[in-house]
C-alpha cells in the first residue's frame, strides 16, 4: 500500500527500498541453506566417527539405540566389550552400579535398592 509521500519520493530511493526488501529474502535463503549444510556435517560426521570402530563396538551403539534392555542385559553387552573378561557378572554390575553412584548418575538409595533386589 502507498502512502501519500511515496508520491514525491524519487525513483532511485523506491528502487532502493524494494531491493533492500527483496535482499532480506535472499539472506534468509542463504541461512536456510547453513542449516541444511550443518546437519549434513552432523550426519558425516556420525558416520566417520563409527567407520574406525571394530564391528562388535558398532554391534554395541547400533543396540544401544535400537533394542530396549534392562540393566542385567545391558551389563552383558559391557561385558563383551571387557578386552580382559576377567570378572564375573556380579562384580561388573557392582563396579558399574558404584562408578554410576561415584559419577553422581544414581543416588545411593537406587544402589540400595538394587541391591535389595538380588538378595
Amino acid at each position: 500500500m502507498m502512502a501519500p509521500g511515496d508520491l514525491k519520493s524519487s525513483v532511485s530511493k523506491k528502487v532502493l527500498k524494494y531491493g533492500f526488501l527483496g535482499s532480506l529474502g535472499l539472506i534468509g535463503i542463504f541461512f536456510s541453506w547453513i542449516s541444511v549444510a550443518v546437519a549434513a556435517a552432523g550426519f558425516a560426521y556420525k558416520v566417520s566417527k563409527d567407520y574406525g570402530a571394530p564391528q562388535y563396538v558398532k554391534e554395541f551403539r547400533w543396540k544401544i539405540r535400537n533394542c530396549e534392555m534392562n540393566f542385567d542385559q545391558m551389563v552383558q553387552e559391557m561385558m563383551k566389550l571387557d578386552p580382559e573378561g576377567t570378572t564375573t557378572f556380579e562384580q561388573y554390575k557392582e563396579a558399574l552400579q558404584r562408578d554410576l553412584v561415584g559419577r553422581g548418575l544414581m543416588h545411593p538409595r537406587e544402589l540400595e535398592q538394587w541391591e535389595g533386589e538380588l538378595v
